[in-house]
């Protein structure tokens, strides 16, 4: 993961919420290290920093509850003794993957080092392979997990003409932003190249994982080669407690 700086306008309440992380991880994991805000993704994301070691704090939405991302841990437990290229994540010093911070579940994941390109930065066909094959071995390997059939459909519900019908209309609308129409102009190439065999493929992808968004953001790159996977998570279909 590309380890990006907190912005200048860091408030006293986020400082001191980070002596609550640091505290954190010393109390349950015995790292005395320093932590740095990760302004990427939905959840809460700090960068973990010991005597030349690092990992992810994660401290997710307040919509996730430990349940769900106990769950989870067993997916990536699973996956990672299958050979896939992610991470477990840390048991504390009691043996528990998932803690709850603020009534928040949080978890510590050891770091990989690389770099983790920005959504949509994917256009050639040769990155795009670098993320599928990932993508797919995940899918491959999720079958197989013995607790699958708790694991939701993670394919779009829109078929290739809706795709694009839908991408023409956002470019019309948002014909002003060229932020805007340079991503739909993306979308819509890969679409051309690719589209119908992604078409194909979802209809195979009947398993929610990374929450059902895998994406080139997800994947890690050393030198252009993909290396790991982060942010695995199983969509599970079960209410908690069930």
């Amino acid at each position: 993961m590309d380890l990006q700086t907190v912005p200048d306008s860091i408030t006293l309440d986020t400082m001191l919420k980070i002596d609550a992380l640091e505290e954190h991880v010393q109390c349950h994991y015995g790292i005395h290290g320093a932590i740095t805000a990760v302004p990427r993704g939905r959840a809460s994301n700090y960068a973990v920093s010991e005597a030349g070691s690092r990992w992810l704090l994660k401290v997710f939405q307040p919509e996730y509850t430990r349940t769900k991302i106990e769950r989870a841990a067993d997916f990536v437990s699973f996956l990672v003794s299958a050979g896939y290229p992610a991470q477990e994540f840390v048991p504390s010093t009691k043996g528990a993957r998932v803690l709850t911070l603020e009534n928040r579940p949080t978890v510590l994941i050891p770091w990989i080092d690389g770099e983790t390109p920005e959504p949509n930065t994917l256009p050639t066909l040769v990155a795009l392979e670098q993320v599928g094959a990932p993508c797919g071995y995940l899918h491959r390997l999720g079958q197989a997990y013995p607790r699958a059939a708790t694991l939701a459909y993670a394919g779009s519900a829109r078929d290739l003409a809706n795709k694009r019908d839908g991408l023409l209309r956002v470019a019309g609308e948002q014909r002003d932003e060229p932020e805007i129409v340079n991503e739909i102009g993306i979308r819509t190439a890969i679409l051309e190249a690719l589209g119908e065999e992604l078409d194909r493929s979802q209809q195979h992808a009947r398993l929610g994982v990374i929450h059902g968004d895998f994406s080139g953001a997800h994947v890690v790159f050393q030198d252009g080669r993909p290396v790991g996977v982060i942010d695995v998570l199983g969509s599970s279909t079960c209410q908690d407690g069930s």
